[in-house]
């Protein structure tokens, strides 16, 4: 009876903990900045194996995943693009599960660089972003 019970768990939890020892393939975030009652601005991220783009209510960006891992039960990646306006940048998305259901949050941070050194030139901070994740 205790193997059967086991056995049993084992087959309804199985399902959960392959899940969260993987890491996505691909994904889309959205970032919406409510600017005012009739402006909103929006900015897109997606990624496919090692390939991404960030999108800008202005322009499309390529870029190219620099890490993606594990974090606790989520993931963190990292996604580096050049903008035609802040130069060398990056999107960083962390994903955590909050009360049984996914969280992402985004930042994007642009480089710049001075006696050959790479430093901060401006952070987007981290907002809530909206995703669609493929495993």
């Amino acid at each position: 009876m205790g193997r059967l019970l086991l056995s049993l768990a084992f087959l309804t939890l199985a399902p959960t903990l392959l899940h969260a020892a993987e890491l996505p393939t691909a994904g889309s975030c959205e970032r919406n900045i409510v600017v005012s009652p009739t402006l909103t601005i929006t900015t897109q991220v997606t990624w496919d194996g090692e390939s991404a783009s960030v999108i800008t209510p202005t322009q499309k960006f390529p870029g190219q995943v620099r890490a993606l891992r594990k974090l606790d039960d989520g993931f963190k990646i990292n996604i580096i693009y050049y903008d035609a306006v802040y130069g060398e940048s990056e999107a960083v998305i962390f994903h955590r599960p909050l009360e049984g259901r996914p969280t992402y949050r985004m930042a994007t941070v642009s480089f710049t660089e001075h006696a050959g050194k790479r430093l901060i030139e401006t952070v987007f901070g981290f907002e809530d972003v909206n995703c669609i994740v493929i495993y």
